[in-house]
């Protein structure tokens, strides 16, 4: 029987690649994103960051010696607004590539990460697939490692902290527990621990796209959503499908919304050996009732913006609601956070949830930036850290 080539034995016309990414107040780990992005098998293009920090200039000027005769184009933009959204769909108007990565500032690509999706989307000349989701594993890349290593060793204080997801004990016996049928069931219907049941779909006329995936691409996985920390996109389809930009900050789910109305053009898949780490740094988080809530009324917005059945879907969310209050209420108890912070964030959504339902959309828009920017000034101040400057050269 004989061998499948590679893709790289395959590969037909070549594909240009840019990468978007929002960033607030975290240059730390940014700086260790863009030697990651530097050391590609195949480089990108461009490198677009869209800055809402306060000290734009300053983060251009140590970028710039870092892009310094590498044959990558730069463009650090300070953001129109503090939303990763609006700074993603920002950095989008700047691409001149055919494919667009966007990814989050703290996730750190493995070497041949590029090398991966290009050839998978290169070696699907009809275009079946237009968006790819990137694969996240435990290990560092290679780079990042002494850099990571290097920030922690040192005297002065930095942002790079990575989120805090449970004790080992709990990590370890809830890894154990993956191997049973009923358990992964419980995770995935009740605790909604899946992409899929975390979003109520608002497309119920939707035209299917026609065909399978491409017989030269192997075994992709097809997904209806794609992660935010590492989406690849046909730039064409990401101009016509843009992140929603009536969100603020965070913006929980803006990945979800946006990959969804992506199969509107196409398929998306998951690119198995398209490595990186998302390292989930903490520092410039929202907190987690915050979070929660969010989450909840931003996929109310998405079905009052994108619906094509609004009765439909505005009980489906109902439906949805009463679930995620289930499962958040569960969460907080096997965690024991006693002030169940996620069940009261989707109770605080509720209110808000139908208040845009009841708006016209032109209206619900400008209300819901409001509602937003009220509940956001409620959490706890972010602690200010200055960033350490990793020295221009340190590349290996």
């Amino acid at each position: 029987m004989n061998a499948k080539p590679s893709l790289s034995q395959r590969a037909p016309n070549l594909l240009s690649w840019s990468v978007c990414i929002p960033t607030l107040n975290r240059f730390d780990v940014l700086q260790i994103n863009v030697r990651c992005l530097l050391v590609q098998t195949r480089l990108p293009k461009q490198v677009i960051i869209v800055d809402a920090s306060p000290e734009v200039e300053r983060h251009r000027s140590k970028l710039v010696e870092m892009f310094a005769g590498t044959g990558v184009d730069l463009i650090v933009e300070p953001a129109a607004a503090r939303s990763s959204a609006v700074q993603r769909n920002q950095g989008l108007g700047s691409v001149s590539a055919d494919v667009v990565a966007f990814l989050d500032d703290d996730s750190l690509l493995f070497p041949d990460c590029a090398e991966r999706f290009l050839e998978i989307l290169e070696n699907d000349p009809d275009e079946i697939i237009v968006g790819l989701g990137l694969q996240n594993i435990d290990s560092l890349p290679p780079v990042a490692q002494p850099l990571l290593e290097a920030t922690s060793s040192s005297k002065q204080q930095t942002n790079i902290e990575q989120k805090k997801d449970g004790t080992t004990a709990n990590l370890s016996l809830l890894s154990s527990l993956e191997k049973y049928r009923l358990w992964r069931f419980f995770r995935r219907e009740i605790l909604m621990q899946a992409m899929e049941r975390m979003f109520v779909p608002y497309d119920h006329r939707r035209h299917r796209p026609n065909g399978a995936m491409p017989s030269n691409t192997y075994d992709l996985m097809r997904m209806r959503h794609l992660p935010g920390y590492g989406i690849v996109v046909r730039t064409h389809v990401a101009r016509a499908e843009p992140f929603n930009p009536f969100l603020l900050a965070y913006c929980p789910f803006e990945d979800l919304d946006a990959s969804y109305r992506y199969g509107r053009h196409g398929l998306c898949a998951y690119a198995a050996g398209a490595r990186l780490k998302h390292f989930e740094v903490e520092g410039s988080r929202i907190t987690r009732l915050q979070a929660t809530s969010l989450g909840v009324s931003n996929v109310a917005f998405f079905v009052h913006t994108n619906s094509d059945s609004p009765l439909r879907h505005r009980a489906l969310f109902a439906i949805y609601v009463l679930r995620r209050l289930i499962g958040e209420t569960l969460k907080d108890l096997m965690t024991r956070r006693l002030d169940f912070p996620q069940a009261r964030g989707v109770l605080s959504a509720i209110p808000r949830s139908f208040g845009i339902f009841k708006r016209t959309l032109p209206d619900a828009q400008e209300w819901y930036v409001e509602q937003q920017r009220e509940f956001l000034k409620r959490g706890k101040p972010l602690e200010k850290r200055r960033p350490i400057e990793l020295d221009a050269s340190s590349t290996e």
